[in-house]
């Protein structure tokens, strides 16, 4: 599955968010509206690879993988109940 991104004040056709193989599942737009936070495996061309929490820039494009990034606020990407 890939990640599209739809303006939807303009025409414009959906965007591909994520220029990266394998699946991506259950995104998540975060609290500052400039990202994007999903799941998807560590390594792409392997079908049993551990999955990590990955977050996109929508201007960019740009990746960040957090897993395992001691520094990163989870607190910023959990919903709120």
């Amino acid at each position: 599955m890939d990640l599209f991104v739809l303006d939807l004040e303009s025409n414009a056709p959906p965007r591909k968010l994520v220029e990266r193989a394998g699946s991506k599942h259950q995104p998540v737009w975060m609290p500052d509206g400039r990202r994007v936070a999903f799941l998807a495996p560590r390594e792409p061309d392997f079908t049993f690879s551990q999955e990590c929490v990955w977050v996109a820039d929508v201007e960019t494009g740009t990746l960040q993988s957090l897993t395992g990034d001691a520094s990163w606020n989870w607190a910023s990407v959990l919903p709120v109940f």
